[in-house]
């Protein structure tokens, strides 16, 4: 009966080293996993500076689609959705320069006021149309 003792506590004993190696293997394995997903993770996060870019580039296409619905139907609700869509590309604009003081490249700083001076000529050549349009509204009103 003692070999069999024996036997059985080298078994138990083979068991519970096989246990813990696997115990082991998992816990190593799971960090090593959990390590791989939070670089991905990281990766794809997307970029604030891309976002703001295409925020940005929205609110002047909704200024520029203000102003031609101004045109066309002469209700003033679309001057506010203008000028509301104006400041919020300025806004969005002086976020770009502030995440842009954090780099030290100037070539980027060269490449912002490029895209402020494009910008500035874009408002002013809708402000102008909006202009022309106050200039007919006058000129049909002279007409009547």
């Amino acid at each position: 009966m003692s070999k069999r003792f024996s036997f059985e506590f080298k078994i138990t004993g083979i068991l519970f080293v096989v246990l813990a190696l696997v115990a082991l293997t998992g816990i190593f394995a799971y960090q090593r996993f959990t390590g791989i997903v939070t670089k991905i993770s990281e990766n794809l996060r997307p970029d604030m500076r891309l976002l703001t870019a295409k925020a940005l580039i929205n609110n002047i296409n909704d200024a520029e689609i203000s102003v031609k619905s101004y045109r066309i139907t002469e209700d003033t609700l679309y001057l506010t959705d203008f000028y509301e869509s104006v400041q919020m590309a300025d806004e969005k604009l002086s976020e770009l320069h502030e995440m842009s003081e954090t780099e030290i490249s100037s070539e980027r700083h060269l490449r912002l006021d490029e895209l402020d001076t494009l910008i500035s000529q874009k408002v002013r050549g809708l402000n102008e149309l909006l202009l022309l349009q106050d200039g007919f509204r006058t000129q049909k009103a002279l007409d009547k």
